[in-house]
């Protein structure tokens, strides 16, 4: 016996216990549900019941929950949580194989987006730009320019690979947009909504900006720790995104959840 059926055998004798049916009736839990069948072959199930004083039409409206079910004619709700078969594993995996976790729909672009699709790249290429006009030292001057080349080309990269792996759907989305800030709302194939511009993010934005330029002449105190510091924690923060997906990648593979 596999170690895992062995486990679930020993659990059996709790089955009927108040902590798989906990506040619901033996009629509440032989009900079907609208979700029994988005996991096959269930291993277990858990029962959560509780009464509400409401109608069922008011207790349920807007509600698109498929683990809440009224009663048939008092209006008290059983609210039954099937946790069976590792169904958050399971959900996850419906979600890897339809490529959602991987490849997010692309969804019409909102807030910065309609200023420039790459806000980040942008923001370094200008930092490194600005560097370079006013840079005192040649080394200054050719560290920077290799960092606005680099969000530059980086940019370009990430476009033409996005267009290559989502085909027409990403195609639209630079149709309407520009790397170059406002660009797009200058040839009027997009326009500035500030509404959708967070104020928060605006003001943090200027409060970074106000504390750096503070500090600017410490900047590289110290032989560069602080530089070096956060270019290495910005490195192994990319590496583990970077790591985490292509697990998720290869969770998806043919194969990938039996050798598991």
């Amino acid at each position: 016996m596999q170690p895992e059926r062995a486990a679930l055998a020993c659990l059996l004798p709790l089955e009927r216990s108040a902590v798989y049916t906990w506040g619901s009736t033996a009629a509440e839990r032989a009900r079907p549900f609208p979700c029994d069948g988005l996991v096959p072959e269930p291993t277990d199930a858990l029962f959560r019941a509780v009464d509400v004083g409401a109608p069922a039409r008011v207790l349920f409206r807007g509600s698109a929950s498929c683990a809440r079910r009224p009663t048939a004619t008092t209006g008290s709700t059983t609210w039954a949580a099937r946790a069976r078969g590792g169904s958050r594993r399971a959900r996850a995996a419906r979600r890897r194989a339809a490529g959602d976790d991987i490849n997010p729909p692309i969804r019409a672009p909102r807030g910065v987006e309609r200023v420039t699709r790459h806000p980040f790249f942008v923001g370094v290429a200008l930092l490194a730009s600005a560097h370079v006009l006013f840079a005192t030292r040649l080394v200054g001057a050719v560290f920077f320019a290799g960092l606005a080349a680099l969000a530059i080309l980086g940019a370009r990269h990430q476009d033409r690979k996005l267009l290559a792996r989502r085909g027409a759907p990403y195609a639209g989305y630079l149709a309407v947009t520009s790397a170059v800030p406002f660009a797009a709302i200058v040839a009027r194939r997009q326009r500035l909504a500030w509404r959708e511009i967070p104020p928060r993010g605006l003001v943090l934005g200027l409060a970074v900006a106000a504390a750096l330029r503070a500090v600017h002449a410490s900047i590289f105190a110290h032989g560069g720790a602080w530089v070096i510091g956060v270019v290495l924690a910005g490195a192994a923060l990319s590496t583990g995104r970077a790591w985490r997906r292509a697990q998720r990648v290869a969770g998806t593979l043919p194969g990938a959840a039996t050798a598991s």
